[in-house]
């Protein structure tokens, strides 16, 4: 039985979350127009990029909530109703639960998933390539509501779909079973996208890079090789890289940058142009935390030039 000043704490800690702006990261829709999500006054929010750059301004880390697929095959994100403190990641295990995926992973038939996640993972879904610059080609799967947004949001460079199947588990075994035969990675580490993206690598190069690894699964009896290639994101790159061939990865709560033209959205990073260069932001280590958006940095270090 918890004592009437447990429940005063509880209540002050809970109002004190609400009163943040409590960053859930860039979220993509099919459409390709990206934004800012926060939890401001318990509420999900949409903030447009030209906000600016998001500022830390506090350490501690909460929960972001999970999505309620209920209603429908998109997903509603909802607040965590505790607003749970966290050490580490981004999702309560109460969140988690109630989201499902974590009981998914081991899900071989579609009677055993979570009720919640049925009409989502009971949808067709998509079996695809993604190149990221530098070589670096993965398989992935998509359902057909979060098509082609997936490839957004892991910040794909170049994209195709290769099959499908009438369902998530399906589809799943699929990616399982391409990826081992072809030894082709089903995950590309976060900071070597961010690495890879700094390259701005080439329209050409990245399209190269995908038609490389298709052409080992074309024979495979379960896959069908597309022409159409998907590559949104590469007229970004073009013209950050007309502006400026450098791009500096900013270090998480770095001031040190200046603000011309952007900021643009590659998967979970942030990119613009400055006056001596364009710079590269990973910003999944702020989400869950207390931001404020600013476009005025305290400006930046100047390039080292040559002794010789």
């Amino acid at each position: 039985m918890w004592t009437a000043g447990q429940y005063n704490i509880l209540i002050r800690s809970y109002k004190e979350v609400t009163d943040m702006d409590i960053f859930c990261g860039i979220t993509w829709k099919n459409n390709g127009n990206p934004h800012y999500e926060i939890i401001r006054n318990g509420v999900i929010t949409a903030i447009n990029l030209s906000a600016g750059i998001p500022i830390s301004q506090r350490g501690e880390r909460h929960c972001t909530g999970y999505y309620d697929f209920s209603y429908g095959t998109t997903g509603a994100h909802t607040p965590c109703p505790h607003a749970a403190q966290m050490t580490k990641g981004h999702q309560c295990r109460s969140c988690q639960f109630q989201e499902g995926f974590v009981a998914l992973h081991n899900t071989k038939h579609l009677n055993a998933v979570p009720p919640q996640l049925r009409s989502y993972v009971s949808q067709e879904h998509y079996l695809y390539l993604a190149a990221f610059g530098g070589g670096v080609v993965k398989v992935g799967t998509a359902a057909r509501s979060r098509h082609p947004a997936r490839w957004y949001e892991q910040g794909a460079l170049a994209a195709m779909r290769i099959a499908s199947r009438p369902d998530g588990i399906a589809i799943r075994q699929l990616e399982s079973r391409i990826s081992h035969a072809h030894g082709i990675a089903q995950t590309v580490r976060g900071n070597l996208k961010t690495n890879l993206i700094s390259t701005l690598p080439s329209a050409e190069q990245v399209t190269a890079d995908l038609h490389a690894v298709s052409r080992l699964v074309a024979d495979d009896r379960d896959i069908s090789v597309s022409d159409t290639i998907w590559c949104d994101m590469l007229p970004t790159i073009v013209n950050l890289k007309q502006k400026s061939e450098e791009c500096r990865i900013l270090p998480a709560g770095s001031m040190s940058w200046s603000l011309l033209d952007g900021p643009y959205a590659i998967g979970q990073c942030l990119i613009w142009h400055g006056y001596l260069s364009n710079y590269l932001l990973d910003i999944k280590p702020l989400v869950g935390r207390s931001v404020v958006f600013t476009d005025v940095g305290e400006g930046e270090a100047p390039l080292q030039a040559s002794l010789f």
